[in-house]
């Protein structure tokens, strides 16, 4: 996998399962781990030293005139060089994920050995996830937010819609964290679920994304906040207090 995103292990944070099959950190990815530790105590420091650091985060202009060219070119039909396409995704949905910056070889189905991996590799982060929390007393839940390209708007009726494109299953994920999260008890929701549930339009759907396909807008926020609350049945707070969690029937419903 390592080698076909042409990565660096030492510039990331990689896991991989053991002959065993038992989680480990990549023995290459150790110098990463240490930057990463280094760059949390960075962040303690005086707020003077930490300013080209903060004025970097907010110089926002070259990455919004990036997106702007995209959305253009998207819009006049302009599409990149073949060579291009097939390099970072191939053809089709799989180039559409390519350009979110993102890998669509785990919603393909049939599952290739490669997904078949990093799908135990990131189910076996979790379970290491949940042992911590619950050893440190901690609440562990587990919200899914579904992977939204532009051919699910495109292919789609505004009402009735479908997350199989061609080979393509948005929801796949979905299940797998389902499955995972009854055999471990933790309390689980999908959003791809309630928007099915709700038939919600697919206008609708597309006002929760920024583009359609970016981060949660406000309106996708106070979706994600209202399906926490009635999934997890989450009690807001009054003034002066602090909010509460009632445990009961986590698994799902209003």
């Amino acid at each position: 996998m390592l080698a076909r995103q042409g990565r660096d292990p030492s510039r990331y944070i990689y896991y991989e399962l053991d002959s065993g099959g038992a989680l480990r950190l990549h023995p290459d990815s150790a110098p990463a781990v240490k930057a990463f530790v280094g760059r949390l105590e960075y962040n303690h420091r005086h707020p003077i030293a930490l300013l080209p650091l903060i004025l970097r985060s907010h110089y926002l202009s070259p990455h919004v005139l990036r997106v702007t060219r995209r959305a253009i070119k998207r819009v006049l039909g302009i599409d990149r060089s073949d060579s291009r396409r097939r390099r970072r995704g191939g053809n089709g949905l799989g180039a559409e994920f390519a350009d979110m910056g993102l890998d669509g070889f785990i919603f393909k189905l049939p599952l290739s050995e490669e997904a078949m991996a990093a799908y135990d590799v990131g189910l076996a982060l979790l379970d290491e996830c949940h042992r911590f929390a619950t050893a440190n007393s901690i609440a562990f839940r587990l919200v899914s937010i579904p992977v939204l390209p532009p051919p699910f708007y495109e292919n789609n009726p505004s009402v009735g819609w479908s997350m199989q494109l061609g080979d393509y299953d948005l929801r796949y994920p979905d299940e797998r964290l389902k499955e995972f999260s009854a055999d471990h008890q933790i309390p689980f929701v999908s959003l791809a679920d309630l928007m099915m549930e709700r038939n919600m339009p697919i206008e609708e759907i597309r006002k929760l994304y920024f583009g359609g396909i970016g981060h949660l807008t406000p309106a996708g926020h106070e979706f994600l906040a209202q399906a926490i609350a009635s999934y997890f049945h989450w009690a807001p707070a009054a003034a002066g207090s602090e909010s509460t969690l009632v445990d009961g029937d986590d698994t799902g419903g209003e």
